[in-house]
């Protein structure tokens, strides 16, 4: 099991879990994959980003309630994007 990441968070979020200050991720599985699809599409060569499944995605691997993806800052969400697509990164194959 690989470690997992953890990323503070520059506002609050108010939760009904409590407030949360910080956030760590675990690595998404093929059950999530499966599950909500890739976070990204390629379309004529370029990566876009599906913002509903990165927010999903978001909420499964930090293991937040549905919704709390909402309350984040914009800093935050781009933020958490950066950590979940670098668990889509290159094949090492």
């Amino acid at each position: 099991m690989s470690e997992k990441i953890k990323m503070p968070l520059s506002k609050s979020i108010d939760s009904i879990h409590g407030v949360i200050d910080s956030i760590e991720f675990d690595e998404p599985s093929g059950f999530h994959i499966r599950k909500i699809g890739l976070p990204f599409v390629i379309k004529d060569g370029a990566v876009e980003i599906v913002a509903e499944k990165l927010a999903q995605y978001i909420e499964k691997c930090a293991n937040l309630g549905a919704g709390d993806c909402n309350e984040m800052s914009a800093k935050d969400f781009m933020n958490a994007q950066t950590i979940i697509m670098g668990f889509f990164g290159e094949s090492e194959s």
